[in-house]
């Protein structure tokens, strides 16, 4: 977020009105996690990886990116009103609101679990599509339309892309964490694991509420 908000600032500087477009894929994001899984210092390694969600988080929102960018920076959220015409969020304001997604999500962490007894590693995409009941080859060659939880999110989530956005969601705000698995030379794939937040969720001691 420092990189950018700098980078961004130099725009406006002469005053006159300027445009900041930022290119993105949550795919992005594993590029990076593969880097920061090599820092060798656990701390570094802890502090780059918050950086990395911060600024995923920000590509991902759908409010207000100034009043997000000015409360990261330590700016008090009540205090701070929506930019209304300088972001493309208020420019083009989205029709969901957050929701609370805690039952949906207690199936999300179940699905993984079940799944995880047939094959250990568990990707997002084949975790987002067993809980919305897809019928691709890779639900049905792993067995995966066979654990319970299949197709339970089918109700809340209306298409296979905002499936794959709800465990984005989970994984940035840190109920879920994509690992990266050396399998082969130069090669790795990401995987899932619940995080301790999701023990929290499960165990009615947390609520989840995100943007889909």
């Amino acid at each position: 977020m420092e990189d950018y908000f700098q980078e961004a600032g130099r725009a406006g500087r002469d005053g006159l009105p300027s445009t900041c477009i930022l290119i993105y894929t949550f795919e992005d994001r594993l590029k990076i996690l593969n880097f920061i899984t090599r820092i060798e210092d656990p701390n570094q390694r802890s502090l780059q990886s918050k950086l990395l969600d911060s600024i995923v988080k920000y590509c991902m929102l759908s409010d207000c990116r100034r009043v997000f960018m000015l409360t990261y920076f330590g700016e008090n959220p009540v205090n701070l009103k929506p930019c209304r015409n300088g972001c493309d969020n208020c420019q083009n304001p989205k029709q969901s609101v957050p929701k609370d997604c805690t039952d949906i999500s207690i199936q999300a962490f179940d699905c993984i679990t079940s799944m995880s007894t047939s094959i250990t590693k568990i990707s997002l995409k084949q975790a987002a599509f067993t809980l919305k009941g897809s019928k691709s080859k890779d639900i049905l060659k792993n067995n995966f339309h066979l654990v319970p939880q299949y197709g339970l999110g089918k109700a809340k989530l209306k298409s296979e892309r905002q499936a794959i956005r709800f465990f984005q969601l989970l994984v940035v705000d840190g109920y879920l964490e994509e690992n990266l698995w050396d399998h082969m030379e130069n090669t790795t794939t990401p995987f899932l694991t619940l995080t301790g937040k999701a023990c929290d969720v499960k165990n009615g001691l947390e609520i989840v509420v995100l943007d889909l």
